[in-house]
């Protein structure tokens, strides 16, 4: 399900962009055998906090919207973070580097002032 959010461009606190970074909820594990018996079947598994991780598959991962999987890497999508003078943020994920940069160069946000740390 597709939401969005209308912000007050004057409450932004800050803007955080992300270009490659890597999705540790899930991994790639090769095929683990005891003898003729598999212990884990090769493929993607999403971690669970109770230690029993659940095989999945790529296409399933990435029906979100907000990751891709690289090789037998998975890994969030170029994406944004926008905090609010409030305390709450919110993200604004894209299909390409070139789409985010493009929001960011926006008429809308380049008004604001900014300070690059």
């Amino acid at each position: 399900m597709n939401s969005f959010h209308k912000i007050n461009i004057n409450s932004i606190a800050s803007i955080k962009s992300y270009f490659k970074l890597q999705c540790l909820d899930y991994y790639y594990q090769e095929e683990e055998r005891i003898w003729y018996f598999w212990k884990k079947k090769a493929g993607f598994y999403e971690r669970n906090w109770m230690g029993s991780d659940k095989l999945t598959t790529v296409e399933k991962i990435q029906e979100s919207g907000k990751f891709i999987v690289i090789g037998k890497e998975v890994f969030h999508k170029p994406h944004i973070t926008i905090k609010l003078n409030d305390g709450k943020s919110y993200d604004k994920y894209f299909n390409t580097k070139e789409e985010l940069i493009s929001f960011m160069e926006s008429d809308e946000i380049k008004g604001i002032n900014w300070t690059n740390i």
